[in-house]
């Protein structure tokens, strides 16, 4: 709700903005608006399970009391970070009982205001670039591309063309290879 929200405000001030930059009287393109609302709608969840997923791998913040040793050792015994030692957990991920959610200790923490433990610059810079530099952006720009085009009902071909040629994407080279094949 609130990535739809915060959409919304940020197309409307964008229109705004551009109207009084070309020096035209302030208008509302509501097609242009509905069609920016609807990609949010349909990109947040992914966005969101997606964040969930980075952060559960990756952890922003390690408790205080994390030990290193017994998490190296739980990893070459073959037991994951959700399992643990006997299936009860680490102490790193926990399991919700009221929704199946699994949530790392480092983000209960933070969510109840009682945040513990150093930053994980490692682990903050590797999110970083899995998000902004590659899978994150790429999913994201294609999406985009994807959804924007249908809404504004272009041939599968054109939106291909765009997403090869109109994005600043790192995988055009690759995407343009597979346009040519197409």
């Amino acid at each position: 709700m609130r990535a739809t929200t915060l959409a919304s405000l940020s197309n409307i001030l964008a229109q705004l903005l551009d109207c009084y930059r070309k020096d035209i009287p302030l208008s509302l393109d509501v097609a242009a608006f509905l069609r920016f609302l609807i990609s949010t709608i349909l990109t947040a969840p992914p966005n969101f399970y997606w964040q969930a997923w980075l952060e559960r791998t990756f952890p922003g913040r390690l408790p205080a009391d994390y030990d290193r040793t017994r998490s190296q050792a739980n990893m070459e015994d073959g037991i994951g970070m959700s399992e643990g030692v006997g299936g009860r957990g680490n102490g790193l991920l926990e399991k919700h009982e009221n929704n199946g959610t699994v949530e790392s200790e480092g983000d209960r923490k933070l969510r109840e205001g009682k945040s513990e433990g150093k930053l994980n610059w490692r682990n903050t810079w590797t999110k970083w670039f899995i998000d902004c530099i590659t899978m994150g952006a790429l999913m994201n720009t294609v999406a985009f591309f994807l959804i924007m085009g249908t809404l504004k009902g272009k041939p599968a071909n054109e939106i291909l063309h765009d997403i090869v040629h109109v994005s600043a994407l790192p995988a055009s080279p690759l995407l343009n290879m597979l346009a040519i094949e197409a």
